[in-house]
């Protein structure tokens, strides 16, 4: 009996030990994905972008309307590219804006952009989107990414321009949320200084992180918050997607499944216990019978008999 209850406990533990880690893993596994996933999109995104601003024959711009053209020229030229993005100017070789256009309409002020980490990129590497970030508002609450695109003639010998588009970072949050729809995870692109462009915690957005985020599943505190955190990376500047989940979210299926699991084993337990008792008082019942009536025959008394029932069972 006490085999039998040792054994149903040894495979109960094994089977919960296995089905708990796998069940780990595969939480692991997805919530790496998302991050994932969350990279591919935020990548895709700045891909088309960059497509579309090496798409412009800036060179023949140029030679028609000089070195200073006129944003109703830049209207009428880049039609297409202008309708589909909110804020875009072009830059002149010292960083100053020659054409800046919002919504489509031409700006009244005028800045100078040559600090402007993203401008200096394009400028350094040209023929080139590079990606920065800006910070503004009274609070510094405003944060917005920056594409810049350095344009230089075919041999490399004259500048032609740099193409600053700013978008909201809200642009990028809002294909984050859609990616974690319908999950507990939640996702966040960080710079490549380790800063949070966007969190589901807006007072913490352009915080800078403690710590370097790792591709594969790690728990940390962020922020007073437990969470299990895993990155994945995007080929543009150091950007990063983070995704991160609450830790009790996360063991919740774990302890679940580890309660579950122990109910079973010890269901099947006592089960296989009750079985065991039962076979073994038969059994035992049946050896006692056969050896009473083997020393009444012994002593020479024919009077009893050994039960038929008894026999089958012995038999079986």
């Amino acid at each position: 009996l006490m085999t039998v209850v040792l054994t149903a406990l040894l495979l109960g533990g094994a089977s919960q030990l296995i089905f708990v880690r796998a069940l780990e893993n595969m939480q692991d596994r997805h919530i790496s994905h998302l991050a994932s996933e969350g990279a591919k999109h935020i990548e895709s995104l700045l891909q088309e972008r960059e497509l579309r601003m090496e798409g412009l024959d800036m060179e023949s711009f140029r030679q028609r309307y000089g070195k200073l053209p006129l944003e109703k020229h830049f209207l009428e030229y880049f039609k297409d590219f202008t309708e589909n993005f909110p804020v875009v100017s072009l830059l002149d070789q010292k960083g100053d804006e020659t054409v800046k256009l919002i919504n489509g309409r031409v700006a009244e002020s005028y800045q100078n952009y040559k600090y402007d980490p993203a401008v200096q990129q394009a400028r350094r590497n040209p023929n080139q989107m590079h990606v920065g970030v800006s910070q503004q508002g009274p609070q510094g609450d405003q944060v917005t990414m920056h594409l810049a695109y350095s344009y230089v003639s075919y041999f490399g010998d004259e500048f032609l321009g740099t193409l600053l588009l700013r978008l909201p970072i809200e642009m990028f949050d809002r294909q984050l949320i859609s990616v974690a729809r319908n999950d507990d995870a939640s996702l966040s692109l960080l710079s490549a200084e380790g800063k949070l462009l966007t969190y589901h915690r807006p007072e913490k957005v352009f915080q800078t992180l403690s710590f370097v985020p790792e591709s594969a599943p790690v728990r940390r505190q962020l922020f007073d918050e437990d969470l299990l955190i895993a990155s994945g990376s995007i080929a543009k500047d150091g950007l990063r997607v983070l995704a991160s989940v609450p830790w009790g979210v996360y063991r919740a299926d774990v302890n679940k499944l580890r309660s579950t699991a122990i109910i079973v084993c010890l269901a099947v337990t006592f089960l296989a216990a009750l079985i065991s008792w039962k076979l073994t008082s038969i059994l035992t019942r049946n050896i006692t019978q056969l050896v009473d009536f083997a020393d009444r025959v012994g002593q020479d008394d024919y009077r009893h008999q050994l039960p038929l029932n008894s026999i089958e069972e012995f038999n079986q």
